[in-house]
């Protein structure tokens, strides 16, 4: 067989070919725009509530000092060394602890150090703890 030159034939498409041509077109250019449209729509972006952690931190008030900072805590008095009496024979009820021979000293609170209030994770509402949300259309 001989070569045959296809740079001078022209191809022949009916009209319904046509017609076939440019609904092809324009689907796939319809579907690819709505595509890129729902794609843009869908990206999801970092929870702008928790930072992308899922995770609120919210103050609440420390359950040990109720919000006060400190506590009473039991020490030795220092008027009676810790036994009740005083005097030179220690008959006499110490005045200072009322003869418990402990006074109740104002300390720092150990649960919250004295801040009155502790940290509490709770999930964030907005991402429902995923850390992520859908972006939406501006």
């Amino acid at each position: 067989m001989d070569a045959v030159n296809m740079t001078n034939q022209r191809i022949v498409v009916s009209p319904f070919g046509k017609f076939l041509i440019g609904v092809i077109a324009l689907v796939v250019c319809v579907s690819t725009i709505w595509w890129i449209y729902y794609y843009w729509q869908e990206t999801l972006i970092d929870c702008v509530s928790c930072n992308g952690l899922g995770r609120i931190v919210q103050q609440e008030t420390c359950l040990l000092c109720k919000g006060t900072t400190k506590i009473s805590h039991p020490v030795t008095c220092t008027n009676c060394g810790g036994s009740g009496k005083t005097g030179l024979i220690f008959k006499d009820v110490c005045t200072v602890c009322n003869g418990s021979g402990k006074v109740m000293e104002q300390v720092q609170c150990p649960s919250c150090f004295g801040k009155g209030t502790k940290p509490q994770d709770i999930t964030c509402p907005k991402c429902d703890g995923k850390g992520k949300i859908k972006r939406k259309d501006s």
